[in-house]
């Protein structure tokens, strides 16, 4: 059986930045909130697998990213959960998707790329409506890669048919 490859690529976050989203979720009590170090902002999800592609890594200086607000998304694929990302605003970052993107000529499955950072992945019922703007810098400091493994997705895709 052929398994099908794509190729991710994602930021993460200075050790500040993280902090202050611990201390944010921990005081708004956000449900089934992500380690920071598991917090992340994705850059590319392409199907078609990039070989030529390499990650910056370490990001010298940081980019800056500032926040424009929540978001509520349902959680993929399958789960139907609720969940909440921040969005925010970092030109440099579009660019660099948008770079990788026509350099590799990658996939994306949707029209625009937002940049964001999913904070819990199943909010359950929890209104987001009342949360306040999250006024720190969100300090991005690292590029990563990996390739993507299509084969769990096409397995569930079987198990609920």
């Amino acid at each position: 059986m052929e398994i099908n490859k794509g190729s991710y690529s994602a930021v993460k976050f200075g050790n500040g930045t993280n902090e202050a989203l611990k201390a944010f979720n921990a005081e708004h009590s956000i449900p089934n909130a992500l380690d920071p170090n598991k917090l992340h902002t994705t850059v590319l999800f392409s199907r078609k697998f990039l070989p030529n592609y390499v990650p910056a890594g370490r990001i010298d200086p940081p980019l800056v990213g500032k926040f424009i607000g929540y978001d509520v998304w349902l959680s993929a694929p399958f789960s139907g959960t609720r969940c909440l990302v921040m969005l925010y605003d970092c030109p440099e970052l579009v660019k660099r998707h948008k770079d990788l993107m026509t350099e590799h000529g990658a996939t994306y499955d949707f029209e625009e790329y937002k940049p964001h950072i999913t904070i819990s992945y199943d909010i359950g019922d929890y209104e987001v409506s009342g949360l306040p703007d999250f006024n720190e810098t969100i300090e991005i400091v690292n590029e990563y890669g990996e390739d993507l493994d299509f084969g769990w997705i096409n397995k569930l895709e079987e198990k609920n048919k």
